[in-house]
């Protein structure tokens, strides 16, 4: 990069840095008001409404009801915490221009930061990668480079993490080898990027040793050969873009093809003094070929024209992912939730129906029992006539004992309520098993179902962006 551009992306940079920070105090103002409402919507009481309703007729699921409430509360506030957390660290970076470097591991982006420095940093990419420790970060005329651990190891934990160090930027690299372009990569890169940060793909071309490529210079990188890689590349992101719902265009994402290895080895020969004439011209040769001015000139020239849009819209991005991310925990939580609700209460007419039928059944047959001690009342007059006709012998007590048969008629009581249990529990089992059935069934629809529109009107929002002189009053306009 000549002098002059240095001093220009510097002084864009510092631009863009003085232009950003009422964007940054607007967020910070807005954050703590939707602390707040967060805070009035996780004291609302209308759940434990639903929480009574529902234990009138089922225990099991208000206690379900009730550790789902737990859960949302527990995963808003923990969401809310780190949002605040990234905010602020955001915020504290905010005197920084950063580029982030992603890529899986050998596949060249510590070469490429090295090619930017212009210098052998001795960088170990070998090993598996850690995205708790394996960052690293430089200085280039004033832009931080950040290193990042290979993306092909994600696990949940790592990919949070690495979400967060994008937050932390303002433009994405990912360098992909022409030997291992990977679909799989390319969905992870996309899922990362849901904000809208410039984004560019390095096409590592790896050509072989640099002294035998510079006999056929023209041949290091052969359109013929890269188009195909390139047009691989661009469908994979076209489908992967598409299923993020990211809000770029894949025709606009950049993709250079470059030799690295070449690049990073001309840079290193050409800022060291004892390098000869003639080795210059040769390693001045190898850079040319290398393509890696085109990376060089699409940066600075982004960084020159954009940077005041790119660090202000960064901090509402960023706010704006966050957000629908908790958005998307309570509308998952909740409006299976609802659904389930909905579906309880759609049954209660049939569960009404069901049970007067049952209530009906079991009261003929307990009318069966009333009917006998009916038939020993009114024959009580019969049994005295016939005792009297007998000149009363034995103990009358034992002979109305054995007239009314109470055996029999405890029998008959015992037999009517072990049926009368075994119906209802019959009942309650199909019900049960019926019921659960279709409780997770409409769970699951729900979550298929659920659609809503996120959207915010960035146009207004950063249509004084580059002008040095915005203010907050004329972002409340």
């Amino acid at each position: 990069m000549e002098h002059f551009e240095i001093e220009t992306v510097s002084q864009s940079i510092k631009n863009a840095i003085d232009t950003s920070q009422p964007h940054y105090e607007y967020i910070a103002s807005v954050q703590c008001r939707m602390e707040k409402v967060l805070n009035e919507y996780l004291d609302n009481k209308s759940f434990d409404d639903l929480y009574k309703e529902v234990s009138r007729y089922d225990k099991a699921l208000a206690r379900q009801i009730e550790d789902l409430m737990k859960q949302r509360n527990s995963i808003v506030e923990g969401m809310s915490a780190t949002q605040k957390e990234i905010f602020e660290e955001k915020n504290s970076n905010r005197n920084y221009f950063t580029i982030m470097l992603f890529g899986r591991t050998m596949a060249g982006k510590s070469t490429t930061i090295q090619a930017f420095l212009g210098k052998n940093l001795e960088i170990n990419g070998n090993g598996t990668p850690d995205w708790t420790k394996d960052i690293s970060v430089y200085d280039w005329a004033g832009v931080r480079l950040v290193d990042t651990p290979g993306i092909e190891g994600f696990d949940s934990n790592n990919f949070e993490i690495a979400s967060n160090y994008i937050e932390q930027s303002d433009m994405v690299i990912m360098v992909i080898s022409d030997d291992h372009i990977e679909p799989l990569l390319i969905e992870k890169m996309a899922n990362l990027l849901k904000e809208n940060k410039p984004f560019a793909v390095i096409l590592n071309v790896k050509a072989g040793n640099p002294r035998i490529v510079l006999k056929r210079p023209e041949k290091i990188i052969r359109d013929d050969e890269v188009n195909g890689h390139i047009q691989r590349i661009r469908d994979f992101l076209s489908r992967e873009f598409a299923l993020v719902q990211s809000s770029q265009s894949v025709l606009d994402i950049p993709i250079f093809p470059v030799y690295i290895e070449g690049a990073f080895r001309a840079q290193v020969a050409l800022h060291n003094e004892l390098c000869s004439d003639e080795e210059r011209e040769m390693y001045c040769r190898l850079y040319k070929y290398s393509r890696f001015d085109e990376v060089i000139r699409y940066l600075t020239k982004n960084i020159i024209n954009d940077a005041s849009l790119i660090k202000s819209r960064s901090v509402y991005d960023s706010f704006i992912c966050r957000l629908e991310k908790i958005i998307d925990v309570l509308v998952a939580k909740v409006y299976p939730l609802k659904r389930q609700t909905d579906l309880l209460k759609d049954k209660r007419p049939t569960i009404k129906r069901d049970l007067k039928k049952i209530n009906n059944q079991l009261i003929e047959n307990f009318y069966i029992i009333q009917e006998i001690f009916d038939s020993r009342i009114s024959n009580v007059d019969a049994f005295v006539d016939k005792y009297i006709d007998d000149s009363a012998k034995g103990n009358i007590k034992d002979a109305y004992k054995r007239y009314l048969n109470w055996d029999e008629i405890k029998k008959a009581i015992t037999r009517y309520q072990s049926e009368t249990v075994a119906i209802l529990n019959a009942y309650v089992v199909n019900f049960d098993e019926d019921i659960s059935f279709d409780l997770n069934i409409v769970s699951a629809n729900a979550s298929k179902e659920i659609e809503y529109e996120f959207t915010v009107d960035t146009k207004r929002i950063f249509v004084d962006a580059l002008c040095s002189d915005c203010t907050i009053e004329k972002l409340r306009d």
